[in-house]
This record gives C-alpha cells, sequence and structure tokens, in this order.
C-alpha cells in the first residue's frame, strides 16, 4: 500500500448557517432548528455549536449532507444564551479524518428566547 498526498484542500465552506426557529421550550432550554445552506457534492457536514466563535462545547457532531438541497440539523440550547454556529463539508462519506473536511464557514450568532 501506498498514499499519494497531492496537497489538494477543499475550497472554504461558503455557506451560511441560520437559525430558523426555536421550538419545544422546556425549562431553561429550547431547541434551535439550524439550517445549513446547501454545499455542492457534499457528503458530510462537521456542525460546530458553541457559546464563543469557533467553540464546540454544546453541539460537535458530523451529519450526513444533503447536497442539492439545504440540511436541518436540531440543537438543544440555553434560553437567552448568545450561541454561535458554524460548519464545514466534506466530499467523503463517513471520513475517517478531520482533514477531510474544507475550511469552517464564518460563525453566525444566535440567541433562542
Amino acid at each position: 500500500n501506498f498514499t499519494v498526498n497531492t496537497y489538494y484542500v477543499l475550497p472554504t465552506t461558503s455557506g451560511t448557517p441560520v437559525n430558523e426557529v426555536c421550538v419545544d421550550k422546556s425549562g431553561d432550554e429550547s431547541t434551535a432548528i439550524i439550517r445549513l445552506t446547501a454545499v455542492p457534492n457534499a457528503a458530510q457536514y462537521w456542525v460546530l455549536v458553541g457559546d464563543s466563535a469557533g467553540g464546540n462545547n454544546t453541539y460537535n457532531n458530523k451529519v450526513p449532507a444533503n447536497s442539492t438541497s439545504d440540511t436541518k440539523v436540531r440543537v438543544r440550547v440555553k434560553n437567552g444564551k448568545q450561541n454561535f454556529v458554524q460548519y464545514s463539508y466534506a466530499t467523503c462519506v463517513n471520513c475517517s479524518s478531520n482533514t477531510n473536511f474544507a475550511p469552517f464557514s464564518a460563525a453566525v450568532g444566535f440567541t433562542c428566547d
């Protein structure tokens, strides 16, 4: 076996994640429904949600991508607390390495009340 490294890096994720709505309010938490703009040829998205830009202390998961329409992710968050979401994509299914993912999109802030 041998590996050929072409040093190819996927272009930065240009889509913008959007918190569409907050639902299922219970106590001091709600479920944020986050829409990820479709990235052509994407097979997976890596989604981060945290209390700071680039943070992942609330949500850090890889999810299957629909590369022809937007993908929605449900994330449980604290009400009234600023959160930030960003995502990345990979063109391989079940990628084994984080290096298979493109650089992350810009972080977008949101709050559920």
